[in-house]
């Protein structure tokens, strides 16, 4: 059993780093099947460094036992309102609390930015995700529920920080 204390979580900084991203972030692509470059995904890869920076941004990378095992972001979307993006552990480290602690930091990162939203968008299909969401503080927006014109393929989710 994976315990926290093999569970490192940072800020990636080394090219290394930023490339461990990129792979997490694909992966996250591949696996979803989805078509996603409707989010401009080639543009932010091309500009992950930027797009994910701090004050308004932020990246963070888990590793366990030595291993990259997940990745997590965040960007400014509105006044006082950050989004969580690309929220990914890899198979196998599933069902260690990864990604609730990479969601915890990710929160806590947004509120000691000064927002006091996060929101996020995940797929309907998605249950162990929305689960982790609605675990962390999170619900479904109206957003989801009322538009006509969003993909019901889509659930927005939000949360106070």
């Amino acid at each position: 059993m994976t315990t926290q204390n093999e569970i490192r979580v940072s800020n990636p900084t080394s090219v290394e780093d930023f490339d461990a991203v990129k792979a997490l972030f694909r992966e996250h692509e591949k696996e979803l099947s989805e078509e996603i470059c409707f989010q401009n995904f080639d543009v932010e890869m091309q500009n992950i460094q930027t797009i994910y920076s701090l004050p308004k941004g932020a990246l963070l990378l888990a590793t366990c036992q030595g291993e990259v095992a997940g990745v997590v972001g965040m960007v400014g979307v509105g006044e006082g309102i950050a989004e969580m993006k690309r929220l990914y552990v890899r198979p196998k480290w599933r069902s260690k609390g990864i990604g609730k602690i990479l969601c915890e930091k990710i929160m806590r990162t947004a509120r000691d930015a000064s927002y006091s939203l996060m929101r996020l968008e995940t797929f309907s299909r998605l249950d162990g995700a929305i689960a982790l969401y609605l675990n962390q503080g999170f619900k479904i927006s109206e957003e989801s529920e009322k538009s006509p014109s969003r993909d019901k393929n889509i659930c927005v989710m939000v949360a106070s920080l």
